[in-house]
């Protein structure tokens, strides 16, 4: 029997709907009014605890991929957080997930996340604020690590990171994003310092999707590729050829708290 916090719970707002669960606080999807699905969400993800669900929006934290000596890309994408107020007429969700005798054996630190969620008709909002309950300071990585579905990644074209700085995170190499469009015909798996503008997701025949972040620092843009994709075992494929991660992360400088101090930042979603 599936845990019940993998039991879907929607919002519905001026004719768009989005659904979540309390597993990982994870979007699972957002259809916005008059439009099709734009988050992908593989329909070999395992809904098993101690499994993250591939798609949507997993939210990474305490640590980004492998830099450093926890779990890859942490603990809050595979636990079960507590919902704190769900108003599906308003189009609002708010979620919760604090420290417990089981994180604090893989990270020693008392914190607080909460996982706001607003949808209007057109736009998606997802912010993330990070506390620190505890007596002592401490630093962290984070990440929504968003699956934006697409027709056909061949097709797609990502608007907005010219002129901005990057590290292949495959090679450590840095390097400067020179082209308006940026395509991805190949497997792509690069940090980029956060743009300054919006950022604009364009595929054709969809309308297209406009990406804000604040409060973080950097942006994650990922596609396994056909090689990458044969080594995941709950991906299909041909899958990847379905999705494009955007990322709105935090991980090269990593935020320091002191006992009390509050981090926040956000991603939002927009049809254009």
């Amino acid at each position: 029997m599936m845990d019940d916090a993998f039991e879907p719970l929607q919002l519905k707002a001026e004719g768009a709907s989005l659904r979540f669960c309390r597993y990982g606080g994870q979007v699972l999807s957002w259809q916005p009014a008059g439009g099709q699905e734009r988050f992908f969400l593989s329909d070999r993800s395992l809904y098993r605890l101690g499994k993250a669900i591939r798609g949507g929006i997993p939210v990474i934290f305490p640590q980004f991929s492998d830099r450093g000596s926890l779990p890859k890309h942490g603990f809050a994408r595979d636990r079960a957080w507590t919902l704190l107020q769900l108003d599906a007429a308003a189009g609002y969700a708010e979620l919760e997930l604090r420290d417990s005798a089981e994180t604090l054996q893989i990270w020693p630190v008392a914190f607080r996340l909460r996982l706001k969620l607003q949808l209007r008709s057109q736009q998606l909002q997802v912010q993330l604020s990070v506390e620190n309950c505890d007596r002592q300071p401490w630093q962290f990585t984070a990440a929504l690590h968003g699956y934006l579905a697409v027709p056909d990644l061949s097709t797609v074209r990502l608007q907005g990171l010219q002129g901005r700085w990057g590290t292949e995170q495959t090679t450590g190499d840095r390097f400067q994003e020179l082209d308006r469009d940026r395509g991805f015909l190949t497997a792509i798996d690069a940090l980029y310092d956060a743009p300054a503008q919006l950022l604009t997701l364009v595929a054709p025949p969809w309308p297209d999707l406009q990406i804000s972040q604040e409060g973080f620092s950097e942006t994650v843009v990922w596609n396994p590729g056909v090689a990458g994709a044969a080594q995941i075992s709950d991906l299909a494929p041909g899958m990847e050829r379905q999705f494009l991660c955007v990322e709105a992360a935090t991980v090269q400088q990593p935020p320091h708290l002191e006992p009390g101090e509050i981090w926040q930042g956000q991603q939002s979603f927009q049809i254009h």
